[in-house]
């Protein structure tokens, strides 16, 4: 399983423009207990769990070179993902 050598473009790309907090804090919940739950010993699991990091680690970088706040592609800030004071 080689998760991490898949190449995209931008023609290969769909994504929902407005994403809300609600909608990531589902997410990020789901993610805490697949990473608690995966094991680093099967090799399969263990490349889910890598991806799960590097997935967290680009978020928090988004989020916070973003002050805080959601935007989407093309730069502008979502209406529904203001995290900021």
């Amino acid at each position: 399983m080689k998760i991490n050598e898949i190449q995209y473009n931008k023609t290969d790309l769909i994504y929902k423009g407005d994403t809300s907090t609600d909608e990531v804090i589902g997410h990020l919940f789901l993610y805490k207990i697949a990473f608690d739950i995966l094991s680093n010993d099967d090799p399969e699991e263990k490349a889910l769990k890598d991806l799960i990091r590097s997935t967290m680690i680009r978020f928090c970088t988004m989020l916070t070179n973003n002050g805080y706040n959601f935007v989407d592609a093309t730069g502008q800030g979502t209406k529904w993902g203001k995290i900021s004071r």
